[in-house]
């Protein structure tokens, strides 16, 4: 594959299998959003640490780029060794396994949209979805709650300002 020698891990992207893409897809989404309520709600003293606990989702402007950060020289050689001539093949539901007249490797998946793409962490990246998609929800009550706090903080703000007398100027 010419993206893989290349070291092109944007254009790589477009070549593992769906559900890793949909799963990187989903991460962007979540951390993007959770990134949104922290730079907006959080208290400017949670703010630093709850956005590095984000990682590198919130920072990725897409899943391309995200692949393309986590997918970096070491694993794109690692990509291109495993990757030659078919000899053999095992299908396994949506799965074939390869093996290669290099003597590697490599695991392909048939997507829904009927083409196959390499199986990258497939699992763990579904994984981290979910975990992201359960953090944004946790993220999302936290700031409701800074902002409910920040609302009652200015109504007894004005409320003691109102209870105030007024200073007298000797």
């Amino acid at each position: 594959m010419a993206d893989i020698a290349a070291g092109e891990g944007e254009q790589l992207y477009l070549h593992i299998d769906e559900r890793a893409r949909h799963a990187l897809g989903g991460i962007i989404v979540a951390r993007h959003k959770a990134k949104q309520l922290i730079e907006d709600d959080y208290p400017a003293s949670e703010r630093a640490s709850a956005l590095a606990a984000l990682g590198d989702g919130a920072i990725a402007k897409n899943a391309a780029t995200l692949f393309a950060m986590r997918c970096k020289q070491k694993c794109m050689k690692e990509m291109e060794r495993n990757l030659g001539a078919p000899i053999e093949q095992k299908v396994d539901g949506s799965d074939v396994l390869i093996r290669t007249a290099r003597g590697t490797s490599a695991t392909l998946h048939l997507g829904g949209d009927t083409w196959y793409g390499l199986v990258w962490h497939t699992d763990e990246l579904m994984a981290e979805r979910d975990r992201a998609a359960r953090e944004l929800e946790q993220i999302a009550e936290n700031a409701a709650l800074y902002r409910r706090q920040r609302s009652l903080e200015q109504a007894r703000m004005r409320s003691v300002d109102r209870r105030s007398p007024p200073l007298r100027h000797q």
